[in-house]
């Protein structure tokens, strides 16, 4: 079937999501996700090139490897066919990507570049051919670089690292695909501010301050300490998504809605470093290097625009999230 051979849609929101799509559904947010939308009664298809519940700490959702309303794809949506897969899916999440800022430069920057916009160009096509009604896209504030903060969604992108301008790209796309004439496919970009929490990934800051904490081993503190950060919990990040995958779109604009998802609070690294200790009882043992190429000095979201329109808060504030964090990866461990 050709694009071309699309007839109008009309792209207003389901009134309930009966079946979601979800890419990079093994990973750290996409198991949330995942769980999230089935204990709501969503038949859910998962899409990942990890088996379920491959990421130490995430959620251990009954029905994962199938049945209980969860089938999984193993697959890639770089190279593979997922049109069957989406096909009038009320909503197709999209989180599956090449995370992580200092990979990304020099011959690393090949991988985001399928990973990032060839996988989300490949799966926008299969979208809209298969009459998808809702797109929600996963993208960052590294899209940002360095706007100030608190930063709204208003402000000019400006990524200062391969891995922002390939998020960056990805909204390009999302642009592109849901104003295609024909296109009933509604498009909602979100820019997540630091994720953290249960299943977080091993290389983030949070997760290798506890690991520091719990082992005794040293813990490599990049540039000075006082860089800025707005870390936002994992629960939070999936209200917004959900709330966004059930948006009503029918102003008119065929332009994505784009929404910041973070708690509009700025947190030092010395001062993470301090929670983190008095949440373990227990020193961490610090060495400094030189901050790394492409790490912003400040990240803070501007979140009235999420409350607003998608009638989202955040809930978990620092303190809470770190013990619930610790909790996990004690009991992981």
């Amino acid at each position: 079937m050709s694009l071309d051979a699309l007839g109008p849609l009309d792209p207003g929101s389901p009134r309930r999501l009966e079946r979601a799509v979800v890419t990079g559904a093994s990973g750290f947010i996409g198991g949330h996700v995942v769980a999230a939308l089935l204990a709501r009664g969503t038949r859910v298809t998962g899409i990942d090139l990890r088996p379920p519940g491959g990421v130490p700490g995430s959620p251990d959702t009954p029905g994962r490897t199938g049945g209980g309303g969860y089938s999984f794809v193993s697959g890639d949506i770089a190279s593979d066919d997922v049109l069957e897969h989406v096909r009038h899916a009320d909503a197709v999440i999209h989180l599956a990507g090449r995370a992580g800022v200092r990979p990304s430069w020099g011959g690393g920057f090949g991988v985001y570049l399928r990973d990032n916009v060839l996988a989300t160009q490949r799966l926008l096509e299969a979208c809209v051919l298969g009459r998808v009604c809702r797109f929600v896209y996963a993208s960052s504030s590294s899209v940002y670089g360095t706007a100030g903060t608190p930063v709204p969604e208003s402000a000019v992108p400006n990524p200062v690292s391969p891995y922002g301008a390939s998020k960056l790209a990805g909204e390009g796309l999302c642009s592109a695909y849901g104003c295609l004439p024909g296109s009933g496919t509604g498009v909602v970009v979100l820019r997540y501010f630091t994720v953290y929490g249960p299943g977080q990934r091993p290389d983030m800051a949070i997760s290798r301050l506890i690991g520091s904490a719990l082992t005794g081993r040293e813990f490599n503190l990049l540039g000075d300490g006082k860089q800025e950060r707005d870390f936002t919990y994992v629960s939070d990040i999936v209200d917004a998504t959900l709330r966004a995958a059930a948006l009503d779109l029918r102003d008119g604009s065929c332009l994505p809605e784009v929404f910041n998802v973070g708690t509009g609070v700025r947190t030092r690294m010395r001062d993470l470093i301090g929670l983190v200790e008095e949440s373990t009882g227990r020193r961490i043992r610090l060495r400094s290097s030189p901050p790394a190429a492409g790490d912003m000095g400040s990240t803070c979201a501007d979140t009235r625009r999420a409350a607003a329109v998608l009638g989202h808060r955040s809930a978990v504030p620092l303190r809470l999230g770190i013990t619930r964090q610790l909790s996990a990866m004690r009991g992981s461990r």
